[in-house]
This record gives C-alpha cells, structure tokens and sequence, in this order.
C-alpha cells in the first residue's frame, strides 16, 4: 500500500511540475538572442528519484528502500551533448539541459539545482530530487 501511495504521490507531483514549467520568454537573453548554455560535464549521467517535498512533507524513497521500484518510472538523463530524457509516470519526453534548467519538448522550463551528485528540481508548491547513478 505503501508503494502504490508514493508511486500515486511522485506521479502527481511530477505532473504538476511539468505544468507549471516557466515561459522561455522569462529568461535572460544572451547577444545575438541565445540563451546561454554551460553544461558541466560532472552533471552527464542518469539519476534516479530519490524524495519529493509537497507542503512541508517529504517522502524520502531511500528511506523507504524503493528507489529501484520508482526507477522503473521517474528518472532523468542528461546526456554530453545537451539533451537527454526526463522520465515521468513511465513516459519519456525528450529534453535539452544546461547548469541551471532543462526545457521538456513541450518548451516547458524546469529549473533545478545541483550539490553532491543531487539534482532538485524546483516546482510552485513541490521539489523532486534525484541522485545520480
């Protein structure tokens, strides 16, 4: 029961997430109307979902010993090149990413932070974290 409540939770939250993703047109415009890209090379690899935060409650999937079980449906890559996949409820959407945000194929935006080999990122009311493998 447990497992199928944090599974239900991750998937909401990871939709909602996706529909808050910010406009492109907030970003700061570089010369020549590029945003600028630096991506870290620390930063290329896959990560798995490891806690959700929602109203001052946190579900830590470690914890919990179900890392492996979320994997199956909640993760993120992010490749050399600048792309990569953000997997959500089982779908992949294919992404571009650079050191502080990546834009899901929609143009949604979603930023993030990076400390540790821990990917947060940051949604309204929620943040999603995900430790690289």
């Amino acid at each position: 029961m447990k497992k199928t409540l944090a599974l239900l939770l991750t998937l909401t939250v990871i939709l909602a997430l996706a529909a808050c993703g910010a406009d492109k047109s907030a970003l700061p415009a570089a010369p020549g109307g590029e945003t600028p890209a630096v991506r870290s090379a620390e930063r290329v690899g896959n990560y798995k979902l490891i806690r959700i935060s929602r109203d001052g409650e946190t579900k830590d999937f470690e914890a919990m010993g179900i890392v492996e079980e979320m994997a199956k449906t909640s993760g993120l890559s992010f490749n050399a090149d600048g792309t990569g996949v953000f997997l959500s409820g089982g779908k992949e959407s294919p992404i571009t990413w650079d050191d502080a945000q990546f834009t899901l194929d929609d143009g949604a935006i979603m930023r993030y932070s990076y400390e540790d080999g821990v990917i947060t990122i940051y949604g309204a009311e929620s943040e999603l974290s995900y430790r690289h493998d």
